[in-house]
């Protein structure tokens, strides 16, 4: 077996655990979904993510519960810790402890002092977090060398079919990744080759970890293009998954094409800060337990003169 289908094995699994974090991820089950034995399975596991199975899925599970911690705040501490797959409240408040080095409780209380609480070995406790306003640029602030001036607007989205390559060297917020760009080349090349780009393609990228909880170099990116539903499986290292719809805040980012693409990454950076920091606070809704979505649009379908961008952040009514 190529390295390509190890990582095309490794993927199936890894969306498996994203779309069952809340049930029981053995080393059994999820060997079986990738058709390895458990032992070769565990090793290649390894091998690919950097992480052993266990330590990735508890780390999965325990960024997946700060996150709904500071985004949701009004859900028990007990149903966020079964909601993301830990069998009792006992279990999680030492996972989440030895993580952090903080109870749960007083995590979600460090949200409103305005603190960047992180697991990278618990030395970063006291650095801001720019998901937070004082940090922010915002519309009219005369303290700031710039103004956003951003627009919102809530829309339900379909589900995406997609074709997808992962990217899994990680990333920092707002800077540009040339091997995120590499990612898109990949699968756009895929979907050209079977003839299957059409007028309604977009281009997605798919953000599954909140960069001011989990370390750079772990935060996984999914670079996709939508497809037709009838394609069901892909080769090598591209596979196929669906991305469900819902409610999403959107908010757009429009460069001049005149610009370097570093610029349109940069005001994305800003707008992820502002729809997290300004926005969400005080709308009304909660974050949704699901990825955001950047979507590209191709040139033909917008004026050729910009470069377009939706940032979606999933959200919920409370």
């Amino acid at each position: 077996m190529s390295q390509k289908e190890y990582v095309s094995s490794i993927n199936k699994v890894i969306d498996y655990i994203n779309n069952n974090i809340d049930t029981e991820l053995s080393l059994n089950i999820l060997s079986t979904i990738a058709n390895f034995s458990p032992y070769h399975f565990h090793r290649i596991f390894k091998s690919i993510m950097g992480e052993n199975l266990y330590d990735f899925i508890q780390r999965i599970r325990i960024e997946r519960a700060a996150n709904l911690l500071l985004y949701q705040p009004d859900m028990p501490v007990t149903e966020i810790a079964l909601n993301c797959g830990f069998s009792s409240s006992a279990i999680f408040a030492r996972a989440f402890r030895t993580h952090f080095c903080m109870s749960a409780t007083s995590y979600r209380k460090s949200f409103s002092k305005n603190r960047k609480i992180n697991s990278k070995d618990c030395k970063e406790q006291n650095k801001p977090c720019h998901y937070y306003k004082e940090y922010l640029v915002t519309p009219g602030d005369p303290n700031k060398e710039e103004s956003l001036s951003m627009n919102v607007e809530i829309k339900s989205l379909p589900t995406y079919h997609l074709a997808y390559y992962r990217h899994l060297k990680g990333y920092q917020k707002g800077v540009y990744n040339q091997d995120i760009t590499e990612s898109f080349r990949k699968v756009e090349n895929w979907v050209a080759s079977r003839n299957l780009f059409s007028s309604t393609t977009l281009g997605i990228g798919i953000t599954y970890d909140n960069p001011d909880i989990t370390s750079n170099d772990k935060c996984r990116y999914d670079a996709a293009f939508t497809i037709p539903n009838d394609i069901t499986e892909a080769s090598g290292e591209i596979g196929v998954q669906d991305i469900q719809g819902g409610l999403y805040a959107i908010c757009r980012i429009e460069v001049s094409k005149d610009n370097p693409f570093e610029v349109a990454i940069s005001s994305l950076g800003e707008v992820v800060d502002y729809l997290y920091g300004n926005w969400l606070p005080d709308s009304g809704f909660q974050l949704a337990d699901k990825p955001s979505l950047e979507i590209y649009y191709r040139g033909d379908e917008k004026q050729e003169e910009q470069f377009v961008i939706d940032y979606c952040l999933p959200i919920i009514t409370n």
